[in-house]
């Protein structure tokens, strides 16, 4: 009894052995891998020692392990990516994951190159377009009541001569009597220009050297300049009326001027001759300096009421023994003030200077703060620039002053005057028809004659000389509203950002199929990439995960023991456990998310 015993444990754990043997190879086959512990030794001895060789060999194998885990990430990270890309959206990319044929997958591949080039391209040239800011302008007319402008009238005489014999200093009245006993019947091969121009430089000099109120007094009085003056059908007087001093004009007279009684009190302009300005104006040719003024007439510049006159950089001139009809209209413009534009708002510009800022009165502001930081004085000839350095500064007087001045006026005229003036983001200009009728006739002659003398018994003079040389002092203005139609100019950006975004959005889906739902799509799949990177979550395919379930029903009686195996090889290729399996884009790829 005992030796049949002793048998039967004998075959029980031989038994055993080969069950343990073969459920080895069976968890070998099913996890992939090679089945090291499946080896048997030659004889079927089951000692010890052996068992604890193979034992040693089955805990080294972790290192050949490692490597085939590599690969099998490697494999797997690219066919992550396959599955991904086979599914987008974007119609080029997954043909080429998708195309079989290498014949088809280049010719996808050499259409997206294509589209990606011309899409650069477009999108290169649209991003330039809206970067450089274009500008279009809107037009819109209106009919309303608009403020009458200031009228600025200046004699091309800048000084009399009688005048400069009595006030002007000594230097001046040497360089009037040059220039009238110079013989300039001499041939001068040309330099003729050149000369008028020295002359002029030379000028300019010497009434630096003039105070204002000399300069006043030798130039032209009102009362000598303008003879008569109406204002829609009312007369007006010097109150409505204010003076300036220019280097080449000398007294300007401007009505309805910032400095007038009526600056603060618009004046609503009118439709009509009969509701503008009339002015009769006396020339006095016989105060004209000889051989120096070219031409006899009067320099007239409308401008904005409120803002300074420059007759000598704009306006136009009228000729004496005429009629000048000005039929003005109003333009208004608008602007674009930054980021999208460069433009001056004018804040704080008229509480600091008096007058409204306009692009000229910038760079004149900026020509004379030059002067002041080079030469350390200021130009008394333009004394309102410097309304706030009058109290700290000195007029330019001395020789080197007055030099370091022409030469700083003559590089601005140069244009080596380099300043940061921008245009008003409001501006108002003013578009004017022009026309000439002879004036006066023959039958309104006497009855003119006969008022002018009331007013300047100098004219009566006028009566007894020829009706040529009386046309030749004598000239009348009229200054109206043509219509009361005013045109507004407004700029506006031409490539707004709604404008760009939606041309990069048509580009996009022209060449490339690309819409907003594609960059969603774009950024889930960055989720999944970095997701997969990180460890938390894992991949296989269907065919990996159906498997173990065709295992399963091959051998029902070794069910628990091959889930338990397939576990076992799970961790030891991830060290997490499947928590969850999800499908992703449909059956092809699995996603499987890991916990630690």
């Amino acid at each position: 009894m005992s030796k049949e015993s002793s048998d039967s444990s004998k075959k029980r754990v031989t038994s055993l052995e080969k069950s343990s043997d073969d459920e080895k190879a069976d968890s070998s086959r099913t996890s992939g891998l090679p089945d090291y512990g499946a080896t048997k030794s030659t004889d079927e001895d089951s000692n010890s020692g052996k068992f604890n060789g193979r034992l040693i060999r089955e805990k080294l194998r972790p290192k050949r392990r490692t490597r085939e885990e590599q690969t099998l990430y490697e494999n797997n990270i690219k066919d992550f990516l396959d599955a991904l890309l086979s599914n987008t959206s974007l119609l080029a990319i997954s043909n080429i994951v998708k195309r079989s044929h290498p014949v088809f997958k280049t010719l996808w591949a050499i259409a997206f190159t294509v589209c990606l080039i011309l899409t650069i391209r477009q999108l290169y040239s649209l991003s330039r377009t809206y970067f450089s800011d274009p500008k279009s302008t809107i037009i819109q007319l209106s009919y309303k009541p608009f403020e009458f402008p200031s009228v600025t009238v200046c004699n091309h005489n800048p000084l009399r001569r009688s005048m400069v014999s009595l006030f002007g200093q000594p230097d001046l009245q040497r360089f009037i009597a040059g220039l009238e006993t110079k013989n300039y019947s001499v041939v001068d091969n040309g330099t003729q220009l050149m000369t008028q121009q020295v002359d002029w430089m030379r000028f300019h000099r010497l009434i630096s050297n003039h105070t204002p109120e000399q300069r006043l007094r030798m130039g032209y009085q009102m009362s000598d300049l303008i003879l008569q003056c109406s204002f829609a059908g009312q007369r007006c007087n010097t109150k409505h009326f204010s003076v300036s001093l220019t280097k080449t004009y000398g007294s300007c007279f401007t009505f309805n001027g910032w400095q007038s009684a009526m600056a603060g009190r618009p004046v609503i302009g009118k439709n009509g001759r009969e509701h503008g300005l009339i002015l009769t104006l006396y020339l006095e040719l016989e105060e004209y300096l000889q051989n120096f003024i070219p031409s006899s007439g009067i320099k007239v510049h409308i401008h904005e009421f409120g803002s300074l006159a420059f007759p000598e950089t704009t306006g136009f001139s009228v000729p004496p023994g005429f009629q000048t009809s000005i039929g003005m209209s109003l333009r208004m413009i608008n602007r674009i003030n930054r980021p999208k534009g460069s433009c001056h708002d004018g804040e704080g510009f008229l509480q600091n200077h008096g007058f409204k800022y306009t692009y000229n009165a910038c760079t004149m502001l900026c020509l004379y703060d030059r002067v002041h930081k080079l030469c350390g004085c200021y130009d008394r000839a333009n004394a309102v620039y410097y309304s706030n350095l009058k109290a700290r500064l000195k007029p330019c007087q001395t020789e080197e002053q007055l030099s370091c001045l022409m030469n700083t006026v003559y590089a601005s005229d140069q244009g080596d005057l380099k300043c940061d003036c921008q245009l008003p983001c409001e501006e108002s200009h003013f578009t004017f028809k022009q026309s000439l009728s002879e004036w006066p006739t023959d039958s309104y002659e006497m009855r003119l004659f006969g008022d002018l003398v009331d007013v300047k018994p100098k004219v009566a003079d006028l009566k007894n000389q020829t009706k040529l040389a009386a046309r030749r002092n004598l000239l009348n203005l009229v200054v109206y509203v043509d219509g009361v139609m005013a045109e507004h100019i407004i700029e506006k950006q031409a490539y707004a950002i709604d404008n760009y975004l939606s041309d990069i959005g048509g580009t996009l889906g022209l060449f490339l199929g690309f819409s907003v739902l594609t960059g969603f799509e774009l950024l889930e799949a960055s989720a999944l990439i970095m997701a997969y990177l990180c460890g938390k979550i894992g991949y296989t395919s269907d065919e990996d995960d159906d498997q173990p379930a065709a295992s399963e029903d091959s051998d029902e009686s070794g069910d628990a023991d091959r889930r338990q195996s397939i576990s076992a090889s799970n961790e030891a290729l991830t060290g997490r456990r499947a928590s969850q399996i999800l499908t992703l884009y449909g059956s092809n790829p699995t996603i499987h998310l890991h916990s630690n």
